[in-house]
Parts: structure tokens; C-alpha cells; sequence
């Protein structure tokens, strides 16, 4: 083993072609574990892992506790409507331990173990369709060394786990192109309904790739039909039960589209606000979601991927062996669309109008960047004009080698300002994050014992606050939350509100509806006294 990282040294293109796949699997899991955990601890001591998007994965981890430590616990009474279940369900395990809980750890381990495990089947999935070892590595290191992926995984955001199932969904569906047993099929449904239950883009992959499977196994004249309603049967069970579940639950089967948290008010705020002018432009939505990729990727990576991807539909077409990856691309149609029809937000700092906000979609073809742009190496190598070339493949692996290189250099060059996911924490989510920081703190110090009224949405305190999920109540809390804000002496001990986060002020997003229903409540007024103030943020103790 000393001796081929000698030789790797030396000669990476030559000791990686002559080490077997398993010796290279092993350097490559031993790497990837290496880079993740130092952008792990680098996030958790520089107090990164709560920050993305004004607090989400506090929010996540909370909702993922929430199913036993809750005043209503179970997962039917807290599954929630706008947030898929499948990440909040992988986190169970640890957020029960309650340090991993407080800490945050417990986002990171789940988004530790889907990024190792999306980044060593990249490397299988570019290995199976080229059969070049230095392929399936360019694919690794396209996503592997991604630091916007790098910084997600250290934190309870949904994006590394959705692409963990994605991508092993795609490992077998490449398995199955391959070889053609019916249990890879099982497989893959199975991992895409992880996806369905993750992210909603899952369901746009999943009926592209039904398509594709159903055309696949028409070419080959055996049981296409039956090969694609095995694939989207567990899928669409799940999509259905949610339907079922939004309906039972909330009176609307689409209340994760268009209820009041859904993504969609959301954009209406925002076009209410004139911060949408892409809604029904579609030149402008195409320029917005094209330039979060090139942000999120880095233009020497672009540059790679743009290679393969014409050499790869130049020299596959339509091949049914080869043909799966081209689903990964729909999210990009896809992006623009919901951009168009005002169903999602993006701002960057260079468009019009400038902001920093949802940057991340931009990283939903970061699958199909490291395949295809892996898939490009071999392509190239095959022409004739390389072949001929003495040194051909030497150049070629060099040339790959120096973008990538140049790539990292222009991330670090002005860091972290060229790495959208950390620039956007200077745009609120990193003064949001000190501001709740502040009040959790009051509360693990002070806080001893009765529930606690609040806005989640506008106070979303740190699991470090060490205060039981059961202990707090939300006005949507089921059946104490409205009678707690008529009559908050009689069921609440402490109450939170945000005095910035009014009607007048916060017209754009949520606003703290605790504080709007209690500011002139006379029980709020004459049993409550003040023992917390700062940034806005008051907190109430029962005199």
C-alpha cells in the first residue's frame, strides 16, 4: 500500500490505471472521509452548521425531535406539510440522543454519511459507463471537492441526503443497464422514493426516469410497462399518502404547495415586494437559475461538464445502456419553469434586482456535472486525434488536472465570498443566527421549567437552548395554541416575540404572530414582566 502511494505520487494517471478498483475505492473513501470531516469540524467551530437560510437546519433537527419529545408526539401529529418527512425520519436516531440534538451534531452525521456515500457511487457510475478509472475520479472530485456540498453536509439542509438518494438511484439503475436483473429495478424504487420523500425535485426525476425505463425496455421488446410501474410503484404510494395525509390533516391535498409556509406564498411575498421580475420571463429565469449553477459549480468546472456532456450525447444518443443519466438534466428545464410560473425564489448579488437568496438551487445539477463531466475525459482519449498524440493521454489527464486546480484556487482566491453558500450567510442568515444565538443562550442559563410561547417561524431557537420540545407551545400548536394567546397566564410560563418582526416591518416574509395577537392582551400585560430584551428579541417571565 506504501509503495502505490509512492507511485501515485509520482504518476497519478499511471498508478491509478494499473491499481484494481477496490484499491482505488479504498484510497478514495479514506480521502473523501478526510476532506468531509475537516469541513466538518471547520463548520462546527466556526459556528457555521446552524446559519444556512435564517435557521433551517435548527428547524429541521427540531422537527425531526419533535416526533417524541412533543406535546403530541408520533409521527402521524408531526409530519408536517411543506417539509418532506424522509430527512426529518434519517434523523431520528440521533436527535434523540439529546446532546447530538443540542449541538447539531446530529444533522451532520446523517449529512457526513449521504455525502461519502454520493461521492464514492459517482466514481462506480462514471466507472461503469466508461470503464476508465481516471474518469470515474474526475466525477469523484467534481463533486467531492464541491465546497458548497462541502459546507451542506456539515449541516441539517436536505440537499446532501436528497443527492444520496438520487445517486444510488442511479447506481442501480446503471447496474441495470449493465447486467438486467428485475431486483435492481426494486432497488431503484425503493431509493427513489427516499428522494420522492425528500425533495419535490425527486418528483419531477422520478416520471422522466420512468419514461426512460419504460423506452429502455420497449427497445429491448420485454415487459416495458411492467418494468416502469415497478419503478414508480413505491414512489407514487408515497405521493399519495401525502396527498392523503395533506388532505386528513390540513382540509387541502396541496397545502404543501400553496398553504401558508409553502414555498409558493413565499414567492408571492417576494413578487408582492417587486423582487420577482423573472415571474413570466423566461429569458430573465433562465439567466437567474443558469448563473445560481455557474455560482454554485465554478466556470473551469462548467467548462468540463459542457465537454462531456456533448461528447457524451454525441457518442451515445439514444443507447439504452448509457441512456439514464440524461434524466438528471430535467432539473434544469425544470428550475427555469418554476422560476417563470413565480413558484420559486433566487436572487444573487448580480442580477437584477441584487440579493442573496436560495442560491443553493443552484447546485441540483451537481450529479449531472460530475457524471458527465467525468464521462468527458474517456470520450476525448477515444479521438482519433489523441490516440494519434504521443503523449495524448498524459495531456489530457494534466489538462483536466490544471482546471480542476485552477477551480479550487478561484474558490479560495476571494474566499468565502466565491462560495455562494457561505457569501449568502452574510446576507441575514449569519446576523439571524447570533440574534436567536443570544436568546437560546438567556434560556439555557435561566430557563427553569414551563412552557413557552412563541413563534416558530420567527423564533427559531438553537437546540442548544436546551428547552424541551414538549415545553413549547406555537400558535398552531394543536388545541393550547390559540387559547395560550387569549390567555397566556393560564397555559404558558414564558413568552418570545420578535418586536421587529411585525406586520409593518416583515410584509415581505412571516411576521411574529404571538407578538401581534398578545401586544395589547390585558392577561399579557398584567401577568408577565420583561427579563430579556436585545435586537428586538423579548422574553417574558409569569410575575
Amino acid at each position: 500500500m506504501v509503495t502505490d502511494i509512492k507511485k501515485m505520487k509520482i504518476n497519478i494517471f499511471s498508478s491509478l490505471e494499473s491499481l484494481d478498483e477496490k484499491k482505488v475505492l479504498s484510497y478514495l473513501i479514506l480521502i473523501t472521509c478526510i476532506i468531509g470531516l475537516i469541513a466538518q469540524i471547520y463548520s462546527y467551530y466556526n459556528e457555521l452548521i446552524f446559519c444556512p437560510n435564517f435557521g433551517d437546519p435548527a428547524s429541521r433537527l427540531d422537527s425531526s425531535r419533535r416526533f417524541y419529545d412533543s406535546i403530541t408526539p408520533g409521527i402521524w401529529n408531526q409530519i408536517g406539510t411543506v417539509w418532506l418527512p424522509a430527512h426529518m425520519i434519517l434523523l431520528l436516531p440521533f436527535t434523540k440522543i439529546s446532546i447530538l440534538w443540542q449541538t447539531g451534531i446530529a444533522g451532520s452525521i446523517v449529512g457526513f454519511i449521504s455525502y461519502l456515500i454520493s461521492s464514492i457511487l459517482i466514481f462506480k457510475i462514471v466507472f461503469r459507463i466508461t470503464k476508465e478509472k481516471f474518469s470515474a475520479f474526475l466525477g469523484w472530485a467534481i463533486y467531492t471537492l464541491n465546497p458548497n456540498i462541502l459546507y451542506l453536509q456539515t449541516t441539517a439542509m436536505s440537499e446532501v441526503v436528497f443527492f444520496m438518494f438520487i445517486i444510488i438511484t442511479f447506481y442501480f439503475l446503471q447496474v441495470l443497464a449493465d447486467e438486467g436483473e428485475r431486483m435492481d429495478v426494486v432497488k431503484a424504487s425503493f431509493f427513489m422514493m427516499g428522494a420522492v420523500a425528500t425533495r419535490y425535485e425527486g418528483w419531477v426525476i422520478m416520471s422522466f426516469l420512468s419514461l426512460l425505463i419504460f423506452y429502455v425496455y420497449f427497445k429491448k421488446k420485454h415487459k416495458p410497462l411492467l418494468y416502469a410501474l415497478t419503478f414508480v410503484s413505491t414512489s407514487v404510494a408515497f405521493i399519495l399518502f401525502w396527498l392523503y395525509h395533506n388532505w386528513k390533516r390540513y382540509g387541502d391535498p396541496l397545502e404543501f404547495q400553496r398553504g401558508k409556509y409553502s414555498l409558493f406564498r413565499h414567492a408571492n411575498a417576494f413578487l408582492e415586494a417587486n423582487l420577482l421580475p423573472q415571474k413570466g420571463n423566461l429569458f430573465l429565469s433562465t439567466d437567474l437559475y443558469t448563473k445560481a449553477v455557474l455560482i454554485n459549480t465554478g466556470l473551469f468546472i462548467i467548462i468540463i461538464f459542457l465537454i462531456g456532456l456533448i461528447l457524451y450525447i454525441y457518442n451515445n444518443r439514444l443507447n439504452i445502456r448509457t441512456i439514464f443519466p440524461y434524466a438528471l438534466l430535467i432539473l434544469y428545464p425544470f428550475s427555469i419553469y418554476s422560476l417563470y410560473e413565480g413558484q420559486n425564489v433566487i436572487l444573487l448579488p448580480n442580477t437584477e434586482p441584487p440579493g442573496f437568496v436560495h442560491s443553493r438551487y443552484g447546485l441540483s445539477l451537481l450529479p449531472a456535472i460530475a457524471i458527465f463531466g467525468g464521462c468527458g475525459y474517456k470520450y476525448l482519449k477515444d479521438m482519433e486525434f489523441f490516440r494519434k498524440l504521443k503523449y495524448g493521454k498524459k495531456i489530457l489527464v494534466y489538462s483536466f488536472l490544471f482546471l480542476i486546480f485552477i477551480q479550487i484556487i478561484s474558490w479560495t482566491a476571494n474566499y468565502p465570498q466565491n462560495i455562494a453558500s457561505l457569501a449568502e450567510l452574510d446576507y441575514g442568515s449569519k446576523q439571524m443566527y447570533y440574534k436567536i444565538k443570544g436568546v437560546s443562550e438567556f434560556l439555557r442559563e435561566n430557563y427553569d421549567g414551563g412552557n413557552i410561547l412563541l413563534d416558530e417561524v420567527i423564533i427559531r431557537l438553537l437546540p442548544s437552548c436546551a428547552v424541551p420540545y414538549r415545553e413549547r407551545i406555537f400558535p398552531s400548536t394543536w388545541e393550547i395554541g390559540e387559547k395560550a394567546l387569549k390567555e397566556p397566564s393560564k397555559y404558558v410560563r414564558w413568552i418570545i416575540i420578535d418586536t421587529e418582526a411585525t406586520k409593518e416591518k416583515r410584509n415581505i416574509l412571516h411576521y411574529d404572530e404571538v407578538y401581534d395577537k398578545i401586544k395589547n392582551n390585558s392577561d399579557f400585560l398584567n401577568n408577565f414582566k420583561k427579563v430579556y430584551i436585545k435586537e428586538g428579541v423579548e422574553v417574558y417571565k409569569k410575575i
